[in-house]
């Protein structure tokens, strides 16, 4: 007999009840081989392949066998063409919202185009261009404000095809003007003699042994356009300039400060010397939790905080020149999603992960740099992941969590046996 739409309904939640009373009375063991098992079904109801079709190696070499085109078959995901109706993001079909822009909660500003010079090396199909995009890592190294801390991980016989980091990792950045006697390096160079700016920063980059004499050549006349750009459009090397004018009778007992806060127009609440006209630098009577306090000279290298957004751009100065903000925990979801959230740190960089136009994306032309900046943005996820966790410990309640619990009481039952053998006279 035909089941009415009512009852069909109630039978669905019935079968739901039951399935989740079920699985409500399982250990996490039985639930993880139940997961398995539906996830082999499934796989097994989908797919097209014959069996032992994988063995027929000899007649599909031959041609005797044919083999559909990948975009014939029920695997295919179809072309990443698939534009997301509030920014644009180009997806394949079955991507969620949540890999963009959660459905126009997060609407953050597109990134600049970078300077001229450097934006035509990042789209030419010209020698320069090929080994700047080729070495974009190593000019970046060469050219960034501050350095990273951390254990990257080489494979045997010098092949590296991945960007690997291992254990925490973090930004360093040191005095803006290097000590007597020592080799400047990172944003010091920018403060140094200009007639050996280029050759101190080819001197320390990472370039292939098997590179040509006019490769090198190549790659200075590279470096050479990218330090013109980065002079005249990066605020925080035209602000370390200038405060390299100040002496320091003149500094007095201010402290320099790249704010973990955007600076309000107007004057600044801890405005110190108001003589300068600095951009993202300033010049404060006292510093607050997570800025990041630089020492004219001296003072040794400081790490700056996962909640100052000006990290990203001070070491990853080659693909936000224009000095663009990394996540801001002060960021909001949009006005018009009546979300009072704030943007959390993974919808931030998937965010800017997405390709939207290709003729204007330049991340996704870096290379072995995007893969690096993948890897600091996933550890940046993590970090508020774990600092999360450490400081809402009572909220979360982890003591009280019923898998854990059940897993305490199987492996209790699971040693009960053995302490009762352990000795004789237990049951006396």
């Amino acid at each position: 007999a035909k089941q009415t739409a009512n009852e069909r309904a109630e039978r669905v939640a019935m079968d739901r009840e039951a399935t989740k009373s079920q699985r409500a009375n399982q250990t996490p063991a039985q639930r993880k081989e139940g997961r398995a098992k539906d996830r082999n079904r499934k796989g097994r109801e989908n797919t097209k392949v014959e069996k032992k079709e994988a063995l027929k190696s000899p007649e599909i070499l031959n041609g005797t066998h044919p083999v559909p085109d990948l975009k014939d078959t029920v695997d295919d995901i179809g072309k990443m063409d698939n534009a997301c109706q509030h920014c644009g993001a180009l997806k394949f079909l079955k991507e969620t919202a949540s890999t963009c822009c959660n459905n126009g909660k997060v609407d953050l500003p597109t990134l600049p185009q970078p300077p001229d010079q450097i934006n035509k090396l990042w789209h030419d199909d010209t020698a320069e261009g090929r080994l700047f995009r080729q070495h974009s890592r190593s000019i970046n190294n060469a050219v960034c404000l501050t350095s990273i801390k951390g254990k990257q991980k080489t494979f045997g016989g010098g092949f590296t095809p991945c960007v690997v980091y291992e254990g925490k990792v973090s930004y360093l950045v040191g005095p803006i003007q290097a000590a007597d006697g020592e080799r400047p390096c990172f944003a010091q160079l920018y403060v140094h003699d200009p007639s050996l700016e280029t050759g101190l920063r080819l001197s320390g980059m990472t370039i292939p042994a098997g590179a040509s004499e006019r490769q090198k050549k190549i790659l200075e006349q590279v470096l050479v356009k990218v330090q013109d750009d980065l002079h005249k459009f990066n605020p925080y090397i035209r602000d370390f300039k200038q405060i390299m004018d100040i002496d320091d009778e003149q500094l007095g007992q201010g402290k320099i400060v790249i704010s973990a806060k955007s600076r309000p127009t107007g004057e600044h609440e801890r405005h110190y010397n108001e003589q300068l006209n600095l951009q993202e630098v300033s010049i404060l009577t006292n510093s607050q939790p997570h800025d990041l306090v630089l020492q004219q000279r001296g003072g040794g290298l400081q790490s700056i905080s996962d909640l100052n957004p000006k990290g990203m751009p001070l070491h990853f100065t080659l693909l936000f020149p224009h000095g663009t903000y990394g996540w801001n925990p002060e960021e909001r979801h949009s006005v018009e999603s009546k979300s009072k959230r704030r943007v959390t740190t993974r919808e931030f960089y998937v965010f800017y992960m997405n390709q939207r136009s290709r003729e204007l994306d330049y991340l996704h032309l870096a290379g072995r740099l995007y893969q690096e900046w993948i890897c600091i943005s996933w550890l940046a996820v993590e970090n508020q992941k774990l600092e999360y966790q450490r400081r809402n410990q009572k909220a979360l309640r982890a003591d009280s969590y019923k898998n854990v619990r059940e897993a305490a009481e199987e492996r209790r039952r699971d040693l009960a046996p053995r302490e009762d053998g352990m000795y004789a006279d237990d049951s006396n």
